[in-house]
């Protein structure tokens, strides 16, 4: 069982060519974390829906999450 970033194999680079990046990364790193802060200029809610299982584990151990995106929103994608 995992039970600090130091029992992480974090690597320097990710690539989805070498595996699943919410499996390698997110989902272990939010499992320890106490806050998540992200920033992006695009911005899709599919994003939020792909990382679910690590912003559950987010949730349930009420860690502080804060994103910050563009002011511009694509209508199209904003029911994805």
């Amino acid at each position: 069982m995992v039970e600090s970033f130091k029992d992480l194999n974090i690597l320097d680079t990710y690539s989805s060519d070498e595996c699943d990046i919410l499996e390698c990364f997110y989902d272990p790193v939010l499992s320890l974390s106490v806050k998540y802060d992200r920033v992006t200029g695009f911005f899709s809610p599919k994003v939020l829906a792909a990382a679910a299982r690590g912003f559950a584990y987010a949730i349930k151990n009420n860690i502080k999450i804060r994103l910050l995106t563009s002011v511009e929103v694509d209508l199209s994608r904003h029911h994805s």
